[in-house]
């Protein structure tokens, strides 16, 4: 499957889903997108890791998303025990 196809697949499944969840590395804000899938607002929760800067979290949260971060995750070993935070 093309990029271009695996974008609109992605979208409609977005367009179907009753939340949309995000699930980003702390690292990646402020960068580049390579893809474009949608806009932030596109999304009703956003969860990262808890080194997030608080200026993102801000500009998330004043689009109206609910912002968990979390705790305790390592992605190196691809931990699955974290705590969240609202």
């Amino acid at each position: 499957m093309k990029t271009a196809q695996r974008q609109l697949r992605i979208r409609e499944i977005m367009d179907a889903s009753r939340k949309v969840i995000i699930v980003a590395v702390h690292t990646k804000f402020g960068k580049a997108a390579m893809v474009h899938l949608a806009q932030l607002d596109a999304a009703d929760t956003m969860v990262s890791g808890s080194e997030l800067a608080p200026e993102y979290r801000q500009m998330i949260q004043t689009k109206g998303i609910q912002v968990l971060l979390a705790r305790g995750a390592s992605i190196g070993s691809l931990s699955l025990s974290f705590q969240v935070s609202v």
